[in-house]
């Protein structure tokens, strides 16, 4: 009976808070900015264009993208990545171990992007090995990464499995991965700065569940995936063109 009255108790909390799991709060939020944005104090939404949290562009911009047809994509920098500060990350993954995985980040993420412009149905930019006076140069940088915790992946998903799917945005959000990213573009000829920007995902709410909730990296790999499919489409769109933001919702379970 007080195992029945518990699991009514969470029902009924899930169940109250389902009407707060609007679209924006089931999205991560905004971190702090790194000095690897030299704009990072001007970054702002631009929900008309840009799926990212932080968006900054030069006046120069459309100029200079218009006449530049390739783009180098440097290796992924760990310069700015922070230590972790999730308490349930930390008390399963050493920062050894987290640095490691990092480390493997950079080839997956140089992977991940190459094969977004290279596979596009509608390319803009040829890829280069090294920049030159014709290209753009995209770089990047990790600036937050904490694992995910194997007993915040099980509670979020005894939570998902009682209540709506979604709840678990606002009763556990303490206990999901996060990744933070941040970008710019630079004119390679000039090493003018054209567009930064920065974003930063949590694990999404699963409908089912989500292997990558019992995947120390898997939320990361994830995001990274999204990111460089959103880059190169919103780096080939008309800046009165909306890009979309990725779903807060997974719906199959190895997604």
């Amino acid at each position: 009976m007080k195992k029945f009255q518990r699991f009514a108790c969470l029902a009924l909390i899930g169940l109250s808070a389902a009407p707060l799991c609007s679209c924006s709060s089931l999205k991560a939020s905004a971190v702090a900015s790194s000095r690897f944005l030299e704009h990072r104090n001007e970054l702002k939404p631009d929900t008309k264009h840009s799926p990212f949290l932080g968006n900054w562009t030069s006046p120069a911009a459309a100029t200079i993208f218009e006449k530049r047809r390739s783009l180098y994509i440097a290796p992924l920098s760990l310069s700015y990545l922070r230590p972790m500060k999730r308490e349930l990350a930390k008390s399963e993954n050493t920062e050894v171990q987290r640095l490691a995985e990092a480390c493997k980040l950079v080839g997956y993420v140089g992977t991940r992007f190459t094969d977004a412009f290279e596979n596009s149905h509608a390319p803009r930019y040829k890829l280069v090995a090294k920049p030159d006076k014709n290209s753009l140069t995209l770089e990047l940088a990790l600036v937050e990464l904490n694992p995910n915790p194997f007993a915040g992946g099980v509670l979020r998903t005894a939570i998902n499995a009682i209540a709506v799917p979604g709840v678990d945005s606002v009763l556990a959000k303490g206990l999901k991965a996060n990744i933070a990213i941040e970008g710019k573009v630079v004119d390679s000829a000039t090493r003018k700065t054209l567009f930064e920007f920065a974003d930063n995902q949590e694990n999404k709410s699963a409908l089912i569940f989500s292997i990558n909730d019992f995947s120390s990296y898997g939320q990361a790999r994830q995001a990274i995936d999204e990111w460089a499919t959103e880059t190169e489409e919103l780096l080939r769109t008309p800046a009165d063109k909306k890009v979309p933001t990725s779903s807060a919702f997974v719906f199959m379970p190895w997604h």
